[in-house]
């Protein structure tokens, strides 16, 4: 026995350290392969940031271009170029030294701007005007007049000149128009204040025009290299090593002057800090590893804890003549399910027990932890309801029994009136305290106006069946809506303080801050129950009504507030949008816009139009969706057919709308519509008379007759049955037995 559990035990660790070691194996890859990928990385930003330093350079020379041509064309510059250099011409020369400073002024700094007039023998600078012979640039005027182009760069260690003849466009002439620009701008235009980035210029002969010393030695380091300065030329960047440091070179070439920028960024910080955090990413995953196993030994003796308990209860409840074989955990279960029906049967009782004395406790306001997840654990509900309308009602009743079990019999009738009513899917299970019951009501409804309606309604049916079935009067109190359940409490206080009032009037139903003087519910909503009655007037598919109520809602609106009347509206397009979703329309979103953004003040006949538009756009092909009755018969017809022969089967109102493919609250309207009951109802129906049908015709056992209608228990099957008829089946069969004696 020992080698099996220890068999159990190596299984259950192998399955644990398979999953744990998964995450370990992906980190080793991802680590692998982070090298390549930080690589990438940095190559693309690095050719995007010297792709934009060339552009960012490029539109200010170009800028400087285009000014200079401008400045070449303009009359000024042309007349002057031919005047000797005479005091006769003073305005015109002004008018030319005027154009210059304009040139200099550029968004782009320029150092100087110069014009030369080659027939006159002269130079004009922004600051003076002297012949070539005498002027400081009259060794470069001689050079760039040597050049046979119409428009050219020229260089030396200090500057770049871009040079226009005048005229324009032809490669000797009059003179020349040359702007002088600092390397020093260039290059803190580039590098500016980032030393891990350094940009180095060549001319189309890639021979160096701007750029640092030591980052011009590693880009001719580059060029010598042949085959990588190839690559850098077709825009792949390239790492290169050049005394002991590493380098990331990346190039980007000018199609405005042939000019070649290349960015050279120092790599070997970030290449060690990589390392490093290698070095450091292994220790985590050996340290890891070792974790691992240390966890996966201690969770896999922590899930191996549960079958070491069952193989001693299973020992401990096998009696010495047994001789069963139970090596499996599988028949292990099923030996210990099948002894212990009782015990099932008793945790069964025990946790309605719990779901009763946990409400008990939230009803008298004594310390319980009140939550979703607290709420879920007793079974009180099967799935959240935030932000649904979540209503506390206590209904007092007034018993003169003569015994115990003759009030317990009355109590009992009440809460299968209420919980009748209520729906068991919308509400917690009544719970009685002290001839109160007290039950929470939620459901989702189109308004907060509908869900107080609806409730008014329920209640005043409550009210009725209890005086007619048991004949006792009753008094209920309800509080205002709360929308989660940590509100309970204050929920149930108002209940209460609602029921104090109605208590000594019969009948009457209280809405705690609405009705408390009056013991009236809703009936003073006169223009939110208009608005309710045209909605529902087009769901019953009349026509004349739903444009009656419309009429009259409009009317109720006359004369209120704008912005109110303006807040109606919208709520009642809300409403009917929800509609068109129930029953899968698709609205005109054109016309929802006019009529949300409709202004009354604009037009005398706006009331009229927007009465119009609500009519002709929303409500009436609602109303003839509504009016399908060949299609609704069909469809029910088939849903008889196949609840019929599914009987056997636990189908839900969800299950049998999606088998269906229609909307679950549009498939409960048309059960309401054409049997006068909800969907449960009818299934419940259909099953209870199947079931007095095999009570009657048949020798089957009760849990058999159960296991034929679907249901999961025995015990389930007789409490619905009793709900409905009062007596259990065991009961009823036994009254035909004698009913049949009787007749013999």
């Amino acid at each position: 026995m020992k080698k099996k559990k220890n068999l159990y035990f190596r299984k259950i660790f192998t399955v644990l350290l398979f999953i744990g070691i998964l995450p370990v194996v992906i980190l080793i890859i991802a680590v692998s392969s982070m090298t390549s990928a930080q690589m990438e990385s940095l190559y693309e930003v690095q050719a995007s940031s010297i792709h934009n330093k060339r552009k960012q350079i490029e539109v200010s020379l170009e800028y400087v271009d285009n000014s200079m041509i401008r400045g070449g064309l303009s009359r000024a510059i042309v007349g002057s170029v031919r005047r000797p250099r005479e005091a006769r011409y003073f305005q015109d020369f002004n008018a030319a030294n005027d154009q210059l400073k304009l040139l200099g002024a550029l968004s782009f700094p320029v150092a100087d701007t110069i014009l030369v007039s080659s027939q006159q023998r002269w130079v004009m600078s922004q600051q003076s005007f002297q012949p070539i012979s005498e002027s400081v640039y009259g060794t470069l005027v001689e050079q760039l007049e040597k050049i046979p182009k119409s428009s050219f760069w020229h260089y030396n260690d200090l500057y770049i000149y871009l040079v226009e003849r005048i005229p324009v466009n032809v490669s000797t002439g009059n003179g020349m128009l040359i702007t002088i620009i600092d390397k020093k701008t260039i290059y803190n235009e580039l590098n500016g204040e980032n030393q891990n980035e350094q940009v180095v210029i060549l001319d189309e002969n890639e021979n160096c025009i701007v750029g640092a010393v030591g980052t011009e030695a590693v880009v001719e380091y580059i060029k010598a290299s042949g085959e990588k300065w190839a690559a850098l030329q077709e825009g792949l960047p390239q790492q290169i090593t050049f005394y002991n440091e590493n380098y990331v070179c990346a190039v980007s070439r000018s199609e405005f002057n042939d000019w070649t920028y290349v960015s050279v960024i120092l790599n070997s910080d970030l290449k060690k800090g990589m390392e490093s955090v290698y070095r450091l990413v292994w220790i985590v995953i050996a340290s890891m590893i070792f974790i691992l196993l240390t966890l996966v030994y201690c969770f896999s003796k922590v899930l191996y804890r549960p079958i070491d308990v069952l193989n001693e209860l299973v020992d401990n409840s096998l009696s010495d003549g047994d001789k069963r074989n139970l090596d499996s955990i599988t028949s292990k279960v099923h030996y210990l399910v099948e002894k212990n029906v009782e015990l099932k049967k008793r945790l069964s009782d025990t946790e309605e027990s719990n779901r009763e004395i946990y409400l008990r406790k939230i009803y008298r306001n004594e310390p319980v932890v009140i939550s979703t997840q607290e709420l879920l654990r007793h079974k009180v509900i099967t799935e959240p309801i935030e932000s649904r309308h979540i209503h506390v009602i206590a209904v007092k009743f007034y018993i003169t029994a003569e015994n115990k079990k003759d009030a317990e019999i009355y109590v009992f009738g009440v809460k299968n009136i209420i919980a009748e009513l209520m729906g068991t899917e919308d509400s917690f299970v009544p719970v009685a305290i002290d001839q109160v019951i007290y039950i929470t009501h939620y459901k989702e409804f189109m308004s907060a106006e509908g869900a107080l309606l609806q409730l008014q309604r329920t209640c005043e049916m409550v009210v009725l069946a209890i005086a007619r079935y048991t004949g006792l009067q009753v008094n209920i109190g309800i509080s205002r809506q709360v929308f989660s359940v940590d509100q309970l409490p204050t929920a149930v206080e108002e209940c209460k303080s609602a029921l104090r009032k109605a208590i000594g009037r019969s009948g009457v139903c209280i809405f705690s801050g609405l009705n408390e003087g009056k013991g009236v519910v809703l009936s003073e909503i006169r223009i939110k129950q208009k608005r309710l009655q045209i909605i529902q007037s087009v769901l019953e598919g009349t026509e004349e009504q739903c444009k009656d109520h419309l009429a009259a809602y409009f009317e109720k609106l006359d004369g209120v507030d704008y912005y109110l009347f303006k807040l109606e509206i919208n709520k009642l397009l809300s409403d009917i949008l929800d509609c068109y979703n129930e029953y899968s329309l698709q609205p005109d979103y054109g016309k929802m816009k006019e009529i949300a953004d409709f202004d009354i003040t604009k037009d005398i006949d706006s009331i009229e139009k927007l009465k119009l538009y609500f009519w002709e756009y929303f409500l009436k092909p609602l109303n003839y969706k509504v009016k399908e009755p060949a299609e609704s018969q069909r469809v029910i017809t088939q849903i008889m057919e196949y609840l019929n022969q599914n009987l056997e089967e636990d189908i839900s109102l969800e299950q049998c709308a999606r088998h269906f493919n229609y909307n679950p609250n549009y498939l409960s309207r048309m059960f309401k519509k054409q049997f006068g009951k909800t969907y449960t109802e009818y299934v419940i129906d259909k099953k209870l008379k199947r079931c007095k049908e095999l009570l009657s015709e048949t020798d089957l056992s009760i849990h058999e007759i159960s296991v034929r209608l679907g249901y999961n228990s025995p015990q389930n099957f007789i409490r619905v049955f009793k709900k409905y008829t009062l007596i259990t089946p065991g009961q009823y069969r036994n009254q035909l037995k004698g009913k049949k004696e009787e007749i013999e």
